[in-house]
């Protein structure tokens, strides 16, 4: 099942490179990875599509968080239960 993390950054391309950076090194598996930036243009929505398993999706949660450059993450299920669906979920969903 594909499982996808929201990732709420400061819109700065090194950003995207150290959040790729730290999965890649801990053997996390993306599918698809997208950058889009939000109506603040200080900030951009890293959308990560993957199918790990609920402990590696909590442990690579837990690593971004500690990111000084990420503001917030969250899987599609908490996103969705707070009321946080953005144009880019839509536009996921439709592809």
């Amino acid at each position: 099942m594909n499982r996808i993390l929201f990732v709420e950054v400061n819109n700065q391309p090194e950003v995207l490179m150290r959040v790729v950076g730290l999965l890649r090194r801990r053997a996390f598996h993306m599918k698809s990875i997208s950058m889009v930036e939000t109506e603040n243009p200080s900030l951009a929505h890293l959308m990560i599509t993957t199918k790990e398993d609920d402990y590696n999706i909590e442990r690579a949660m837990y690593l971004i968080e500690k990111i000084v450059d990420v503001h917030h993450v969250k899987t599609m299920e908490e996103a969705l239960s707070e009321h946080a669906v953005t144009k880019e979920t839509d536009l996921y969903r439709v592809m």
